[in-house]
Order: structure tokens, then sequence, then C-alpha cells
């Protein structure tokens, strides 16, 4: 889903009031709510189940769907939530059929960490449209981290410890793709061969640990051209790219753009 062009329609932090209760009646509306439980109690009925509501319950709801809510006065709901589309490559919203299929609950362990994402989310919303792609940004890393949940929950025995490590490895690039430079180094990281680590690569990430350092980079440089003064080849230079050309053919092969161009438009 988060490959998908998103478009938020609104969102916010509600602190329900005691007598609160929910009931969404079906329309044809293709949206969908990411539904995060802060802190309370109460019970939420779909078409798929009946949930009993903790902290850190999320849920992605389609509002096509019934759906009803009530919960404990004495210990109040507190819903971090964002109502969004998907939209195709054109720009269109996705009809009912073409809409992606999507895990409807799951548990957030790490509370505080997740309604930060969310409230990073209402930050920029409410800014305007001159931060509506920021807003977008924080809303797909809120995807993202529930895809990382759905995900691990359905490992187990070997291949969770593969994941793991996979995944540690994953952070360490995040942080400093820019040191990363060769696989023999990430290999030598991960105490396997790189033949077995492209392996698992592949099959926890579909791509090659080399394509994921090159993806890290160039999320990296993309904030640095969005978010910092410095020039277009301090950039290449800092990301350990050989020359500035280098650097903007890879730049516009993976973002559609040239830096000098998605610089000035973003």
């Amino acid at each position: 889903m988060f490959d998908l062009p998103l478009r938020i329609k609104r969102g916010e932090r509600t602190v329900c009031l005691p007598n609160w209760s929910w009931h969404h009646a079906p329309n044809a509306e293709t949206d969908f709510l990411l539904w995060f439980i802060a802190a309370g109690e109460g019970t939420l009925q779909t078409s798929q189940a009946r949930y009993a509501l903790h902290a850190g319950d999320c849920f992605l709801l389609r509002l096509r769907d019934v759906i009803t809510g009530e919960h404990n006065p004495l210990k109040p709901l507190v819903v971090s939530w964002v109502r969004f589309a998907c939209r195709d490559r054109h720009g269109k919203s996705l009809s009912p059929g073409r809409a992606p299929a999507i895990r409807e609950h799951r548990r957030i362990p790490d509370i505080t960490f997740f309604d930060q994402i969310m409230q990073r989310i209402f930050k920029h919303y409410v800014e305007g449209p001159t931060c509506a792609a920021d807003a977008r940004h924080w809303l797909k890393t809120a995807l993202m981290e529930i895809a990382y949940h759905d995900r691990r929950s359905q490992l187990s025995g070997l291949n969770l410890e593969q994941y793991m490590l996979v995944d540690a490895l994953c952070s360490r690039i995040r942080e400093n793709p820019e040191r990363i430079a060769n696989m023999q180094t990430l290999a030598a990281q991960a105490n396997c061969s790189v033949d077995h680590l492209i392996r698992l690569f592949r099959r926890h990430k579909g791509v090659t640990p080399w394509e994921f350092v090159i993806r890290c980079r160039l999320e990296k440089a993309a904030n640095l051209l969005r978010f910092s003064a410095h020039s277009i080849s301090q950039i290449a230079d800092m990301l350990g790219y050989a020359d500035i050309y280098s650097f903007s053919r890879q730049f516009k092969s993976h973002m559609g753009e040239p830096p000098t161009r998605y610089r000035q438009f973003v």
C-alpha cells in the first residue's frame, strides 16, 4: 500500500468523551482509516471480528464497511487516526475492486514510538498544502512500520532469526549508507557469505543488499536536498560517490528527475 500515491483527507488525536460511541454506516467510498489506540479500553466491531481495545491496538479499516465501537467511560479511549485514500499511478482514486488487500488489526508493542509517528502526520497536515508532502511521508512511515510488524508476526524459528538478522543489518545501513563500500563488508557484518546474504535479503526484503544500500543513499540524498544547504557536489561526496555525475545519474534513474530539479520543486 505504501508504494501507491496517498492523499490524506483528515486526521487528529481524539480523547473520547465518556458517552462516546461510534456507528459507521457502509458507503461506496474506498478510503482507509488508520486508527491507533494510544490509551484506554473499549470494543470495536467490524465485518471481520469483534475486538477488545487496549493501548497499542492498530487498525487499517475500510470505510465501505460497517464499524461500531464503544469504550469504558472510566478508561476513555485516546485515538490517533488518519483518513486517507490510495491513488493509482495516474492520480485517480482506486475502485473497490482495485483497492489493496489489507490486514485489519495488529498490536504495536512500542506505543510511544508509533504514536509519535502519528503525531508527526497531524503536525504537518494542519500546516496546510506546503507541508502536504511531509504529512504523506510520515503516513508512509506509519504504514511501513505496520507492514514490518505484520511480516514479523508471520515468522517463527529460523525464518524469524534470519529476518531479525537482515533487519538489524538494514538499520545499520540506514544510519550510514555511505560507509558501505562493497558486498563483502556487509557479508562480514552478517557473518555469512555474500551469496547467502543475497538470498536472505531477497527472501525478506525483495531486493539485493546492494540495492538496499543504494536506496538508503538516495533517501538520505533526498533529505539533504530538501533540508540542507549543501551543494549537490558536497552531497555526492558525503554519500560516497566518486563524482557528481555518477551521483546525478543514479539519482535520476531511481527518483525520476535529476538532483537539481528535485531540489527546485520540493
